[in-house]
C-alpha cells in the first residue's frame, strides 16, 4: 500500500502511520528527521549504521539524518530500492511477507515543484505485496503531482485551510460533501479514502484511543516491549535480519563474479604480450 497521511502538526498522523505499520508486520524502515522516535535501538544516524543494527536483530530501523536532510534520505531510498527488488525476486509476493518504509515530514523529499528521484522510482516500482511506502504531510499540497498519481490511499485528519480543501477537492478526488466532514473532525479523528479510478471509498474513524501508541521507546511499558522485540520470532514473517542477508550475500556473489572477470582480463592481456602484439580492446562498462 501506498498511502499519504496528512494533518496539521500533532493531529496524529505520524502516530497512526506507526501503528498502522506495526500492525501489519514484518520490519520497519523509518526516515524520522524531526526525531519523533527517541531511544530505539534500532537507531541511527547514517545509512551505514543500518547494516548492524539488524545483524543485531532489531525489526524497528530509525533513521535521524544529519546534515542535509535531502541528501541523507537518497541512500535510504536505494537500499530499500535494493532490498524490495531482492525480496521480489526470493517470492515475498507469494509468500506474503513485506516491510514497510515509513516516511515522516516527507516535505523534506517532496513539494509541489520537486520530488526526489529515487523516490519516485521507488514508489512507482514497487510491490504493494512486499512494501508499503508510508509518507506524512502537513499540507496536502506538498505531495508532487508525480507522487500522488501513484498513491492510492489517503488520511485526512481535520483540515480547515481553504487551499488544503480546494486542493484535496480538486487534485485528490475528495468529494465537497466529505471536505465539509473534514472540516469538523475532533482531534485525532481521520478520514480514510481508497481511490481505485472510480467513486473513492471512505471510512471515519472517531476513536484515537484504538491506535495511538507511544513513539518514544522508554514510553513503552513491557508487553509492548516485548512485542517489539519479537517480531522476528513469528514464524509467518520473513525479517528484516533474513533479508539483508541475502542482500549482503547478493553483493559478495556480484563482487566475486567481478573479481573473476578481472583475473581473466588480466591472464588475456598477459597472453597478448607474450605474443608481442598488443590488440586494441575496447569494453562495454558494466560487462
Amino acid at each position: 500500500m501506498n498511502a499519504i497521511f496528512t494533518g496539521r502538526k500533532r493531529s496524529g498522523k505520524t502516530t497512526l502511520a506507526f501503528d498502522i505499520a506495526m500492525r501489519n508486520g514484518g520490519g520497519i524502515i523509518i526516515y524520522d528527521p524531526k526525531r519523533e522516535w527517541r531511544g530505539w535501538p534500532g537507531q541511527v544516524s547514517d545509512v551505514s549504521e543500518i547494516e548492524q543494527k539488524i545483524k543485531e536483530g532489531n525489526e524497528v530501523i530509525v533513521l535521524h539524518p544529519d546534515g542535509d536532510k535531502r541528501e541523507a534520505f537518497s541512500p535510504l531510498a536505494r537500499l530499500v530500492s535494493e532490498l524490495h527488488r531482492i525480496a521480489m525476486d526470493k517470492g515475498w509476493d507469494k509468500a506474503q511477507h513485506h516491510f514497510t518504509l515509513l516516511v515522516d515530514e516527507a516535505v523534506n523529499v517532496s513539494t509541489a515543484k520537486w520530488v526526489d528521484e529515487e523516490l519516485l522510482s521507488l514508489i512507482a516500482e514497487n510491490r504493494p505485496e512486499i512494501l508499503d511506502i508510508f509518507l506524512t504531510f502537513q499540507s496536502p499540497k506538498d505531495a508532487n503531482n508525480l507522487l500522488k498519481s501513484r498513491v492510492d490511499t489517503w488520511f485526512i485528519f481535520n483540515t480547515s485551510l481553504p487551499s488544503d480543501l480546494d486542493y484535496l477537492n480538486r487534485e485528490v478526488g475528495v468529494p465537497q460533501q466529505d471536505l465539509e466532514k473534514i472540516q469538523h473532525l475532533r482531534e485525532h479523528e481521520y478520514a480514510h479514502f481508497e481511490f481505485d479510478g472510480g467513486t473513492p471509498r471512505v471510512t471515519y474513524n472517531y476513536e484515537p484511543e484504538a491506535w495511538f501508541r507511544p513513539l518514544e521507546y522508554f514510553e513503552l511499558n513491557k508487553n509492548e516491549r516485548e512485542e517489539i522485540m519479537s517480531r522476528d520470532s513469528d514464524d509467518k514473517e520473513y525479517t528484516l535480519k533474513e533479508l539483508f542477508e541475502e542482500f549482503l550475500d547478493f553483493f559478495e556473489e556480484k563482487k566475486s563474479r567481478r573479481s573473476s572477470r578481472d583475473r581473466d582480463d588480466d591472464r588475456d592481456d598477459r597472453s597478448r604480450d607474450r605474443g608481442g602484439r598488443r590488440e586494441k580492446t575496447y569494453k562495454i562498462q558494466g560487462y
